[in-house]
């Protein structure tokens, strides 16, 4: 599997560096309409997998190849808020990213963020249904469509040293790469947090300029980041959300060009019709070569839903592209979440001890997140919307235990 994988994303790749760097709306049929995309999510990963061998084919067949996404995987295209930068001048027109492009896309969903919010993944799912057209509207606020949502994960404190306590956490050199919430919980904590890029994390650690932080256990494998670390600490400081978006502008400009272009939307229309006439889940797994069981999950979402679409208008491409990465995203969540679940089991193998910290400063902890709370309340999110989540997490604990 992993060497179809890396074939595949070796022909991604030759194509997706072909691209020009900007491009206008076509002006004729010849011309597909690209949607340029920059993640740091490396090229052989659980965010990826999904995407490469099964969403992308599925746009570019179902569309007859006059839609297509290009996605520069891996910080080519620089950590995420260099991708937002390109986004801004045109040269990219999508981010896959960390909950670090999120908060700077859309600053007021750091409420998601919050350390010591959420508990499980349970609470995440539930708060995250709650709230998902209030997330969507606050992307298209900012200017973006929200393509999906999943996971980057829940982010463990990880260090070279036992941090079984506060007082050995403040003596630790911790680096902060995610934003002001990370700095200002470790600030808070008394701790002097070394600000990084993405790209020099695993670099800072093993040259000692650092020697703890807090990160997705998925990341730091995918990274291979957690050699570096011996322990790891219970429970998670936070989660952290790994939205896609597109830049609302370029995609309604796609939709326009349809619209002055009859002879290419019956193209499109004809070859989505076309699809959905001869695709069933087994025949385009066979297509695909696909296997995997969350993937085959997946197609067992989308393929029955694009069957029950329509396409007559423009219109109609917006809300079936939009559609199937949602129609994906349950299956694609368990995905990233299986592979967080390999990573522990893999941590402990090589001998990365899970601890916990003291009872006593677990209280400490809690009342020094609470400031990082009402630091940030009203500043970057509303009031209103943490205390939303507040009362709805109450609820839900309630009826579970």
């Amino acid at each position: 599997m992993r060497t179809i994988a890396s074939a595949l994303i070796l022909c991604f790749t030759l194509l997706f560096l072909s691209a020009p760097r900007a491009e206008p709306a076509p002006a004729s049929v010849g011309e597909p309409h690209l949607l340029k995309f920059g993640t740091m999510a490396p090229e052989i990963s659980a965010w990826t997998e999904m995407p490469f061998t099964f969403l992308i084919p599925l746009i570019h067949d179902m569309f007859g190849d006059r839609i297509k996404l290009v996605v520069y995987f891996g910080g080519v295209m620089g950590d995420d808020s260099e991708v937002m930068r390109k986004i801004r001048l045109g040269q990219l027109h999508g981010c896959a990213c960390t909950h670090q492009g999120m908060v700077m896309a859309v600053p007021e969903l750091s409420a998601l963020t919050l350390p010591m919010l959420f508990e499980s993944y349970e609470e995440v799912d539930f708060i995250l249904v709650q709230l998902r057209k209030y997330i969507e509207n606050a992307f298209e606020r900012q200017g973006f469509y929200l393509l999906f949502l999943i996971d980057t994960g829940f982010n463990y404190f990880f260090s070279k040293q036992d941090p079984s306590s506060l007082e050995k956490i403040r003596q630790m050199r911790i680096l902060t790469w995610s934003g002001n919430i990370q700095r200002s919980t470790l600030q808070i904590l008394g701790t002097s947090p070394i600000p990084v890029t993405v790209p020099e994390v695993t670099a800072s650690l093993a040259s000692n300029l650092t020697e703890a932080g807090m990160a997705p256990a998925a990341w730091l494998l995918s990274a291979q980041a957690h050699a570096h670390f011996r322990y790891l600490l219970d429970p998670p400081i936070y989660y952290a959300p790994s939205p896609g978006f597109i830049d609302k502008n370029r995609f309604d400009r796609i939709i326009q060009s349809l619209r002055e272009h009859p002879e290419e939307f019956r193209q499109i229309r004809s070859a989505f019709r076309n699809f959905q006439k001869n695709v069933s889940v087994h025949s385009y797994a066979e297509h695909l070569g696909i296997n995997k069981t969350r993937i085959r999950e997946a197609m067992e979402a989308v393929i029955p839903w694009i069957r029950e679409q329509t396409l007559e208008r423009p219109e109609d491409v917006r809300r079936i592209f939009f559609g199937a990465f949602r129609q994906a995203e349950p299956a694609w969540g368990l995905l990233v979440r299986d592979f967080e679940s390999e990573c522990f089991e893999g941590f402990a193998q090589r001998g990365i001890q899970r601890v916990t910290l003291a009872e006593t400063d677990l209280p400490k902890l809690l009342l020094v997140t609470r400031h990082v709370w009402d630091d940030y309340s009203g500043k970057l999110f509303p009031p209103s919307l943490l205390e939303g989540i507040r009362k709805r997490l109450v609820k839900f604990r309630s009826q579970r235990r």
